[in-house]
């Protein structure tokens, strides 16, 4: 009986969820969206890679896109890792982000999105935008800031393209150093997938990971993003 009980306490796994909240507006029709739907397939197979080697937890995804509406990908919740499968978005439509943001807020709850058997670590956010609001969003941003687990969650936005509000996404994400600034797409792909698996070694606290990943090379804090010169750097004042 211990043997079968100490079996099963080892599969018991803390579960950690990646919320990708992604701009799929007007302005990313054509190449933007493509570089997009591209970036969060190779994404999505990296960290399915990725997650082979966390013993003890379980990885999950939620991806919320928003043009006029939000709408979540998978409507049942994060699903883990190795059972997501990416869909290709459509571009088109307006930028409401105040709408995103109350969605967002509503489903970050242990009665709702983060509902699990087990203990959850604190969520990771990242959004990704080339453009700016079409309307207000003040409301939201203050209700989403009540939220503890939008609070103690590790933020990171993507201000993309020629004219994002960068402005805007660190209001979001509360912090200018978590602000990476792309203007060559071309490094989309790296970035969110560098920043992806990061991002879960910070909240994981591995110190090991980028000697057994090496090319994983941009951690969230180090502001390494800016040896890209003009192309991507960090957002700041």
């Amino acid at each position: 009986m211990l043997n079968y009980l100490d079996s099963n306490i080892a599969t018991i796994k803390r579960e950690l969820t990646i919320f990708y909240v992604l701009d799929t507006s007007g302005s990313m029709v054509g190449t933007p969206i493509a570089t997009l739907n591209r970036t969060m397939t190779e994404t999505v197979e990296a960290l399915k890679s990725f997650a082979k080697s966390l013993v003890d937890v379980k990885l999950k995804i939620a991806v919320l896109e928003f043009n006029t509406g939000c709408r979540w990908m998978s409507a049942n919740g994060p699903e883990e890792i190795e059972k997501f499968h990416w869909e290709d978005l459509s571009a088109g439509g307006l930028t409401d982000v105040g709408i995103t943001l109350r969605e967002l807020n509503s489903k970050l709850s242990r009665s709702t999105f983060l509902q699990s058997m087990t203990e959850v670590y604190s969520p990771i956010i990242i959004f990704m935008t080339d453009g700016f609001a079409n309307e207000g969003y003040e409301k939201e941003l203050k209700e989403i800031r009540d939220n503890i687990w939008f609070t103690r969650a590790i933020k990171v936005g993507f201000a993309i393209g020629d004219s994002p509000d960068v402005n805007m996404v660190f209001e979001i994400v509360g912090d200018r150093d978590s602000v990476i600034r792309v203007y060559n797409p071309a490094l989309i792909g790296k970035l969110v997938k560098s920043v992806s698996i990061g991002t879960v070694n910070f909240v994981l606290g591995d110190q090991f990971a980028m000697e057994r990943y090496p090319d994983i090379n941009i951690s969230i804090d180090s502001g390494e993003t800016e040896k890209h010169n003009s192309e991507s750097e960090t957002f700041d004042t």
